[in-house]
Formats: structure tokens, sequence, C-alpha cells
């Protein structure tokens, strides 16, 4: 049965084989000291394009950012009066009770024709 290497096994031949390449043994590079964009450690990684040292900390930088995306999306702005506020819900339109309130009798007043009704009687004059 074969055993892959550990983590640390892997950081100490990544680094050694970056030294080789430093000290100009190697023409081309083929590992990487990279810094962690969550941790900022220090590691050594096999592609350039690597951002993190572990999945944890792949994790936790994707949990951040999830948060964070969750907070963005409820910050709204109210449909009927136009005050920034923190919705509860990802989907909520109305800052209020009250703005909800004259939303439902606005759009009843113009469904009915009652809006209509009044409009063309002053147009007809």
């Amino acid at each position: 049965m074969v055993r892959s290497e550990t983590w640390e096994q892997r950081q100490q031949r990544l680094k050694k084989e970056y030294e080789e390449y430093l000290s100009g043994k190697w023409h081309y590079q083929y590992a990487f000291k990279i810094t962690c964009s969550y941790c900022d450690n220090d590691f050594y990684a096999s592609n350039r394009m690597q951002k993190y040292c572990c999945y944890r900390c792949t994790n936790e930088a994707y949990i951040k950012r999830r948060k964070e995306r969750k907070a963005l999306e409820k910050q709204k702005a109210c449909v009927m009066c136009g005050k920034d506020f923190k919705a509860k819900k990802k989907d909520a339109i109305y800052c209020s009770n009250a703005c909800k309130q004259k939303a439902y009798r606005q759009k009843s007043v113009t469904d009915y024709g009652f809006g209509k009704i009044a409009i063309t009687e002053i147009s007809n004059t």
C-alpha cells in the first residue's frame, strides 16, 4: 500500500525545490512561496494561483464572503418612501408596515378604477 505524503512532508519538499530554484539549480520554477489570503501565513505550493494554505482557510474565507454577500443583499431602499433599511428577509421591499399598508391602499384604489374615474371626470370638463 502506497501512502501519500503528509502536509508537512509536502511543505518540506516544496520548500527544498523552491530554494533549489533560487540557487540556480532549476531553470523553471516548480514550487512557489505564497502568503495565505486568509491567515497571512507563508506556505509553498506547486500552483502559483493557490490562495489558501489549507482546506480550513478555504472554508473560513468562503463563509466570510458568504456572510458579507448576505449582509449586502439585505441592505434595501423602501419602494414607498425611499428610506434605506436593513431587511429581515431578502425579498422585503417595504421598510415598515405603514409603508406596506400605504402601498396596498394605493394599489386597491387604482385597481378598482376609483383613481381612473376621478382623472377622466376632471379631464372632460
